[in-house]
């Protein structure tokens, strides 16, 4: 009995890549517009040689300036309010937070300085590789990241501040103008309105800065998720063609020589990358696990209310998030590499060359 194709489904063929979607400038376009409007990634000028150069002219520099000297001024405080007959675990918590807040401002302003140099040997190695076919969009993955983590953190940070906020008005009996002054100098900067007098304008510019606080400290981790997600992107279209002429049994030794180059100039994309942004890896992870092990040490305590369950559980939760993603999208660059390897194992005797020897003592087989 004869049987009749009623369709035949080809496979969809590879994305051609986007100069606007998957370049390392537009995707990075929204995360970096977000640090600045907190006062990070100051823009300024580049001197021909790519380095950032810096004038304390423009407004991004003197915020960036003003939230290095409040932080400063906050350690310093902070350390001092500490009473010597009554030290804990609990007590130095503060300090670590604000002290941890400093160094991350110092670091993300360093790699701000460095941005331009990346951003130069990123897109060097874009145009050798605009041949190539991707499958997806850089810049809606690097989006779609950023809005994550940090729609989560603005959520914990309004949800903790509003209950505070409630719980002033209610102490006060709900008049505005009492219920303010409990939440800024009582219930929120205590250790602020201890130095200066209390006023409403200070009490909302520190606000502010406690929110350029807060994003900062997610935004780092961010950073490292975006820059992690991005070079494993470079590495996965290597990768896929690599394991296409593999298919396809090249044997052009010209054609390899290209993907050696190209695979070359990735490796050392890496590793320029990796120079800048290890420190800030250390500083993430390692305040990260920090807070993870104090959260789990206030755990023991009992909660007074639900509110105080919940807050936990989304403090806790956002923490382990950004913790896991940070190690994830680090290890995504490892594992591609790893891939990589793997596909060098499979070329077969006809096709191989003296290039395919080379790629494969540079990727270490």
């Amino acid at each position: 009995m004869p049987t009749f194709k009623l369709f035949k489904i080809y496979p969809t063929p590879p994305r051609r890549q986007n100069q606007k979607t998957d370049s390392i400038k537009p995707a990075m376009q929204f995360p970096i517009k977000l640090a600045q409007f907190f006062g990070f990634f100051p823009p300024a000028p580049v001197t021909k040689s790519g380095r950032f150069s810096l004038s304390w002219r423009t407004v991004y520099s003197l915020v960036t300036f003003f939230l290095f000297l409040f932080e400063f001024l906050t350690v310093i405080q902070q350390q001092l309010r500490i009473d010597p007959a009554k030290k804990n675990i609990l007590m130095f918590n503060g300090v670590v937070f604000h002290v941890g807040g400093l160094i991350q401002n110092v670091l993300i302003f360093k790699i701000s300085m460095e941005w331009p140099y990346l951003c130069q040997k990123w897109t060097k190695v874009e145009k050798g590789m605009a041949n190539y076919s991707s499958n997806k969009s850089l810049r809606r993955q690097l989006k779609m990241i950023t809005v994550s983590i940090v729609a989560f953190a603005a959520a914990e940070h309004v949800l903790v501040n509003a209950y505070k906020l409630k719980t002033s008005f209610q102490v006060e009996h709900y008049v505005p103008r009492r219920a303010f002054r409990n939440y800024f100098k009582y219930a929120s900067y205590s250790h602020v309105f201890e130095v200066v007098d209390y006023s409403v304008g200070i009490g909302i510019l520190v606000q502010y800065m406690n929110l350029q606080r807060t994003f900062n400290w997610n935004f780092v981790d961010v950073f490292v998720m975006l820059i992690g997600a991005a070079l494993s992107f470079r590495l996965k279209i290597i990768r896929k063609r690599l394991e296409s002429l593999i298919k396809l049994n090249v044997a052009d030794v010209t054609v390899w020589k290209r993907v050696r180059e190209r695979y070359i100039s990735c490796v050392q994309l890496v590793a320029a990358v990796n120079e800048r942004i290890s420190y800030i890896i250390f500083a993430s992870f390692s305040l990260n696990l920090y807070f993870i092990l104090f959260q789990l040490f206030g755990a023991f305590r009992p909660f007074n209310n639900n509110i105080e369950r919940v807050y936990f559980g989304m403090s806790f939760g956002l923490l382990l998030t950004r913790l896991v993603c940070v190690c994830y999208f680090g290890g995504e660059v490892y594992e591609e590499w790893k891939n990589i390897r793997f596909a060098l194992n499979s070329v077969r005797s006809s096709a191989y060359n003296e290039q395919v020897e080379t790629i494969k003592s540079l990727a270490g087989v």
